[in-house]
């Protein structure tokens, strides 16, 4: 979906949220354990009921397999938990820190009666004081808020100490009401406090703002994220030359199977030869020569009168050039192609930020494709073996040493098990230790 329709997506969303969450407060929420419905609603049922769905459409993804992180666990000086994380997907960085509080908890309260100012000045001064190392008792709004602001300052703090990440929003929410923060680096750890970088919304003003509350809280805005595949002359709209980090050869790899079920179907692979940039915060951008593609198959080779994948590999090199060249003129900048060694890493969901080395990212929503970045080379394959004279792309060969794959030779193309390359092509092994470990790291 594009912006608007995202916005108008969640616009419908948010009326149905609000009306349904009304009725909860009307009716009260089923408690097992009394005689009557709960008139209130602790922390986790505001999370369960509200909070939730709230980020769920503005495009977050809860779960095991989402881009939020809830109880995300930190240590300063004590161990700490943040209700959710919302992370970057490309380089596990934060996006937005979420503290979540119960249903009726108040809003920012003036500790004087007579203090007239506006929601936003008023917890700018909260935070002024807070960072002046001044206690609760002489801050200009009540305890709780004094150590709600605490927290979240807290919070962005041990993020930056300990990850060097700067959080681009923080927000504190019980449902009933929300404070969005839109510069939390510059007003928590730099102490450049203003309420024009605090925002605060309630449940009343949920749908009249609800442009806003896009604006400042929707997943696709806050990640800014960059569409693939991206066209060269689309370059300059999410990179600048000064931006740059690295670059690096790469390609699109698609797997699929061919042909009719009666006859067996045939496995195919085709390469989308791609350049690969990493931004200096971390973003990468993977740029397509306008979807060209080459399949990966064996040619007769009228040079060596056998058959290889030197056709292929031109193929997709000359692309890899071509591509290289429009990038360069886009950007008004000679590219400088960086080794894979450079490489950070694709971010992986058991590692934490940035510690990752996987060259090979699965393509999201696609069990048969991946990235694979190359570095300096154009391919993953070469021409050429590594070992000369190799004779163990023979099955029959292998057998010889009793280390053959399997009880017979491979001599045709499989979708179950996957095989592409077959008896005595420079590409096909035989022996069964290799076998074994190119097992354990395969990518389809």
């Amino acid at each position: 979906m594009n912006e608007n329709q995202l916005r108008n997506k969640f616009k419908e969303d948010l009326s149905e949220l609000l009306t349904d969450i009304k009725y909860v407060i009307t009716q009260g929420h089923p408690n097992p354990y009394a005689q009557v419905c709960a008139d209130v609603l602790h922390e986790h049922n505001t999370r369960v009921f509200f909070l939730d769905r709230l980020l769920t459409i503005l495009g977050w993804c809860l779960g095991p397999k989402g881009n939020v992180t809830e109880e995300a666990r930190i240590k300063a000086e004590t161990t700490r938990f943040m209700d959710y994380v919302g992370l970057n997907e490309d380089t596990n960085a934060p996006l937005m820190i979420f503290e979540a509080k119960a249903w009726g908890k108040p809003f920012v309260t003036a500790r004087k009666p007579d203090d007239r100012r506006i929601n936003e000045e008023l917890i700018a001064a909260a935070i002024c004081h807070v960072l002046d190392g001044n206690t609760g008792n002489s801050s200009p709004v009540i305890n709780l808020w004094h150590d709600y602001i605490k927290q979240i300052i807290g919070y962005v703090r041990t993020m930056k100490d300990n990850n060097t990440h700067d959080t681009p929003c923080a927000v504190l929410s019980n449902g009933e009401w929300t404070v969005v923060f839109t510069n939390p680096t510059l007003t928590f750890i730099t102490g450049k406090v203003s309420s024009r970088d605090i925002h605060t919304f309630n449940l009343n003003t949920y749908q009249s703002d609800a442009d806003s509350l896009f604006n400042l809280l929707h997943r696709s805005l806050l990640t800014k994220e960059i569409p693939y595949p991206l066209r060269a002359t689309q370059i300059n709209e999410y990179i600048r030359a000064d931006s740059i980090d690295s670059v690096y050869y790469g390609v699109h790899v698609y797997y699929e199977e061919t042909g009719s079920r009666f006859h067996g179907p045939k496995p195919k692979i085709l390469i989308y030869p791609v350049l690969i940039f990493q931004r200096s915060d971390g973003v990468f951008a993977i740029v397509s020569n306008s979807g060209e593609n080459f399949p990966m198959d064996y040619v007769k080779n009228s040079n060596k009168n056998t058959s290889d994948l030197s056709e292929h590999l031109e193929s997709v090199s000359s692309c890899l050039d071509e591509l290289y060249e429009k990038c360069g003129g886009e950007l008004n900048l000679t590219l400088e192609i960086s080794p894979l060694n450079k490489f950070p890493g694709f971010p992986t969901k058991s590692s934490g930020p940035l510690s990752s080395t996987a060259i090979i990212k699965q393509i999201k929503n696609s069990y048969n494709e991946w990235f694979v970045v190359t570095g300096k080379e154009k391919h993953y394959l070469s021409d050429k073996p590594l070992i000369e004279l190799c004779r163990f792309h023979a099955w029959a060969e292998c057998r010889t040493e009793n280390q053959a794959n399997g009880v017979s030779a491979i001599n045709t193309r499989s979708t179950s098990p996957r095989i592409i390359f077959i008896d005595s092509e420079n590409h096909h092994c035989a022996h069964q230790a290799i076998f074994d470990r190119k097992k354990q790291n395969a990518i389809y």
